[in-house]
């Protein structure tokens, strides 16, 4: 669950910018609420960011992708950051990027974590561990221009695990976080922290495919809710499988496949699959598992409708049309969010999609029982503003004079519980609009 996230020098937003999904002062929609996360606070289960073309919307998303990629992304030991700095102020290249994160594990604890970045080092590193009370710092990470210093790390209960643990963080490369060495070398004890950005953080970008359908080929109430969600949205499906197909059929490069050998060889359960989207062959996902021989099996994604006998007809994923491969995208992230603690980040989740099934699949993730996950999108529609969202859960990006992109909610703009949020908002009342200047095109009048 996340909490509060904070940047600067990310991109388009040059300033330190804040985002909370904590519950402001509205008493509508109870049901949008996680009750007692954290001190007793409450969190919000869904919000919306809204902006023109070119505003910094996407830009916010990709700051999510950034923190999830600076802890989690394998690097070598000469690797820079490769980070991308608010470009327009010749200030801001010699400045560091800047995170700072509150979110909560699947084990309920509740951790902040600050990281300052330059382009080829981590600067700062600390984790604080977030109790109902009291803040007590895990650890503190400082480059001192020559090495690391630590501060008391608060880790291992004996002295031997105590001793390895310090080493870790001697060893720990310069352009790794101190929690992924941690975790990359077998240290659990902040496993949780680090699988909130590897398994719990969830973005799905406009060219995202969605990586998990064939684990749950085999779960039938898994199976059973994605084919009653596809159908209801007059989509035609009536179903989904695997077919097997000839390994050389999907043309998988080289390297990728032997990323796949190798990933299966790793796999903790025997049977796992694993899954490719392959936008370069119109889109066909197929996924892999490997077979008592040790040999790859190669399976292609169908989708079946009937015809007018009542048969199940079997069709390519790229036949359906471009809508009903982004609900291929979206579907399973919203079945998933009901199993867990997990927050999904969606960037123009309604791209391609008709306004009536994004409002119909956002309301069913809000009045489902979905336990602490929650939902954030980046998106154009403005349908979402009449009564259906709550004024703490719209943010509005815009564009200040030196071009940089700033953030903010409807909540901190005090209007009337009585307003027309819609009206307002197409009236430019708010922001988050483009500003469209007429000009003569020439050969045109």
């Amino acid at each position: 669950m996340l909490i509060d996230l904070k940047f600067s020098n990310f991109l388009s937003f040059k300033d330190e910018t804040e985002f909370s999904m904590l519950k402001g002062s509205q008493h509508i929609h109870n049901n949008h609420i996680i009750h007692g996360a954290l001190r007793g606070l409450n969190i919000l289960k869904m919000a919306a960011i809204y902006g023109g073309n070119a505003s910094g919307k996407s830009n916010f998303v990709l700051a999510m992708v950034g923190l999830k990629n600076i802890v989690t992304a394998p690097r070598g030991s000469s690797a820079g950051l490769e980070l991308r700095k608010f470009k327009l102020d010749k200030r801001s290249n010699t400045k560091p990027q800047n995170f700072e994160i509150v979110f909560q594990t699947s084990q309920f604890r509740v951790f902040k974590l600050i990281i300052s970045l330059n382009d080829f080092k981590v600067v700062k590193e600390t984790l604080i561990l977030v109790r109902q009370t009291t803040e007590t710092i895990i650890y503190d990470r400082n480059w001192n221009g020559k090495d690391y210093d630590y501060s008391d790390i608060k880790l291992g209960a004996d002295v031997e695990l105590k001793a390895r643990i310090g080493y870790i963080a001697q060893d720990t490369r310069s352009n790794q976080l101190f929690l992924s060495a941690l975790v990359e070398r077998n240290i659990d004890l902040l496993k949780d922290a680090y699988e909130w950005f590897s398994k719990q953080l969830v973005i799905v970008r406009p060219e995202s495919h969605h990586s998990h359908i064939p684990f749950f080929i085999g779960d039938d109430k898994f199976i059973k809710r994605f084919t009653t969600i596809l159908s209801g949205l007059d989509t035609g499906i009536e179903g989904i499988k695997l077919v097997k197909v000839n390994v050389a059929e999907a043309k998988i490069p080289f390297e990728v496949m032997q990323d796949v050998k190798d990933a299966l060889h790793n796999s903790p359960k025997e049977g796992d699959m694993l899954m490719f989207a392959m936008q370069a062959r119109k889109n066909t996902r197929y996924s892999f598992k490997l077979d008592a021989k040790g040999e790859i099996l190669a399976f292609k994604l169908i989708t079946q409708h009937k015809d007018s006998n009542g048969k199940l007809i079997d069709f390519e994923l790229y036949e359906e049309s471009s809508g009903t491969q982004r609900l291929f995208d979206i579907i399973p992230f919203l079945i998933e969010q009901n199993q867990g603690n997990n927050v999904l980040c969606v960037d123009e989740l309604s791209r391609s999609l008709h306004p009536d099934l994004s409002i119909s699949l956002i309301k069913n993730f809000l009045d489902s029982d979905t336990g602490h996950s929650q939902l954030i999108m980046a998106t154009h529609e403005s349908e979402l503003l009449k009564p259906l969202l709550r004024r703490d859960e719209i943010w509005f990006v815009d564009k200040k004079r030196d071009q940089s992109s700033f953030l903010h909610s409807l909540e901190e703009s005090g209007v009337r519980n009585d307003l027309d949020i819609l009206r307002s908002y197409r009236a430019g009342r708010f922001g988050g609009r483009p500003i469209i200047r007429q000009s003569m095109v020439a050969g045109y009048e």
